[in-house]
């Protein structure tokens, strides 16, 4: 007769007990893999629509922006809100951004500009500020591709300026993704 082959009562529950320690030991690993891919994903995005800006303007020898949107999808005024997503348009008539009637803080692009695209983001977890006041809610290209002034956003979650990014643009218009820890969270 053969003997039956199996697993002791104890064998499993050390198996099981090592198995729930790597477990615990793997999941704020893989959480913080997760928050990095998502601050890198938005950088990236903004960046994205950073250069089609920018190309835009110089294509088309005219200004092009880029606005912070609401929760709508409209422009809106309010500083650091570029976390809702954002428009980019060229502003044919030069007047930049008009208030809708009654509502001083939502504004939108002129009906003589021309959308070329939107964004839509829902990051609540995420912040892009500005460091120069002029950026907090509308980035402007002119016809040559360069901005009125350099500016750094920042890209922070609720961990902190440890894992921030940063990206610059330089009076040229030139936009770039600094290193993991370049921004400023506050």
């Amino acid at each position: 007769m053969k003997a039956i082959r199996g697993y002791t009562l104890l064998e499993m529950l050390v198996t099981i007990s090592i198995i729930a320690i790597v477990a615990g030991m793997a999941v704020p690993s893989y959480r913080n893999l997760i928050d990095n891919s998502s601050l890198s994903s938005t950088a990236n995005r903004f960046l994205g629509a950073l250069r089609y800006a920018r190309s835009e303007a110089v294509k088309r020898k005219g200004v092009v922006k880029i606005c912070a949107t609401d929760a709508s999808g409209q422009c809106t005024g309010a500083a650091g809100n570029w976390v809702n997503g954002w428009l980019i348009y060229i502003d044919t008539n030069g007047s930049n951004l008009y208030e809708l009637p009654g509502d001083p803080d939502n504004l939108n692009v002129d009906v003589d500009d021309i959308l070329l695209k939107q964004l839509v983001l829902n990051e609540e977890s995420i912040t892009i500020k500005a460091d120069n006041i002029e950026y907090d809610s509308l980035v402007s290209f002119q016809s040559k591709g360069q901005v009125n002034s350099p500016v750094k956003f920042a890209f922070c979650d609720e961990r902190g300026q440890e894992y921030s990014l940063g990206l610059t643009i330089g009076m040229s218009g030139r936009a770039k993704i600094g290193e993991r820890g370049s921004a400023t969270c506050s």
